[in-house]
């Protein structure tokens, strides 16, 4: 997605690809980063092996990145105890992987990524479900964009900022904000000054840009064409609304309209046909009400 096009989210995203690639690629690595799992005895750890982030399946790579961060504490301490290994290329790789994860846009990023992928992560399963009714499926993506445009705040943005603050510490570091320019040309420029804060800087550089990024992928998939094929689902009897039978047929008429030389009928037929339709389905809810009574 584009989202990998952000440096702090693509540097994110490749310190979990290198340590699954770690751990997966030796059954002693394994064996040890199960181990530490095992010996800190956590009920809300159900996982003992990292997922493998594939950078085109959005449901294995959204698993990926909550997987990594729920087991960072115990990732954290399998490549401490790899630091004291006689193979000096496992030494290296820990030091290597141990030096990334610290970096601060490595831990603001994961943050970012697991609050996305936590939101994303529903969806995206029911996008892949056999059968899927477009209908449901575009009420589910409204409520996924509803649900991210309202993560668009300030106040969105601390809880993701205390998740990664509480990781450094676990890592033995301190969040701090990269060298920034003092003057921006394209836009306000983030944290010009000292008294400017850490949050500032990556609210403004990461996180925002993130969701816009999201915001706007998902709304190209499933933009104006797509929500008007969706239209024709008022044709069926089970998504018709009786109550407001004019919008209901101009939501359904921008739809034959559009694709007028693929349906034989002409449009007052088909009109003539969905008031049949309707008059049936009131009075059949209707006969529903009067039996419930």
């Amino acid at each position: 997605m584009k989202t990998i096009k952000i440096p702090s989210l693509q540097q994110a995203q490749e310190v979990v690809s290198d340590t699954v690639s770690c751990f997966r690629s030796s059954a002693k690595r394994s064996g040890l980063l199960k181990s530490c799992i095992q010996r800190a005895d956590d009920d809300q750890v159900s996982k003992c092996h990292l997922t493998n982030l594939c950078t085109t399946r959005f449901v294995e790579r959204h698993t990926s990145i909550v997987c990594f961060r729920s087991l960072l504490p115990y990732v954290a301490d399998s490549l401490t105890e790899m630091k004291s290994w006689q193979a000096a290329e496992a030494r290296k790789t820990a030091h290597t992987l141990i030096n990334s994860m610290s970096q601060s846009e490595t831990l603001v990023g994961l943050a970012v990524l697991e609050k996305i992928s936590s939101i994303m992560l529903p969806t995206t399963r029911l996008l892949q479900t056999a059968g899927l009714d477009l209908v449901e499926a575009m009420a589910s993506i409204d409520d996924l964009l509803g649900s991210l445009n309202a993560l668009r705040t300030s106040e969105g943005f601390v809880e993701i900022l205390d998740n990664a603050t509480a990781a450094a510490q676990l890592l033995e570091v301190t969040l701090v904000k990269p060298r920034t320019a003092g003057r921006s040309v394209y836009r306000a420029a983030a944290s010009r000054g000292p008294d400017d804060s850490i949050e500032d800087y990556y609210r403004i550089n990461v996180y925002f840009p993130a969701l816009d990024a999201v915001l706007q992928d998902v709304e190209l998939r499933f933009g104006p064409k797509q929500r008007q094929a969706a239209s024709f689902s008022r044709a069926v009897p089970a998504f018709m609304q009786f109550d407001d039978f004019d919008s209901d047929w101009a939501k359904l008429q921008n739809a034959v309209g559009a694709y007028n030389n693929l349906i034989t009928d002409p449009t007052v037929v088909i009109k003539a046909e969905y008031e049949l339709w309707l008059a049936s389905g009131i009075n059949n809810w209707r006969l529903t009400i009067h039996e419930q009574h």
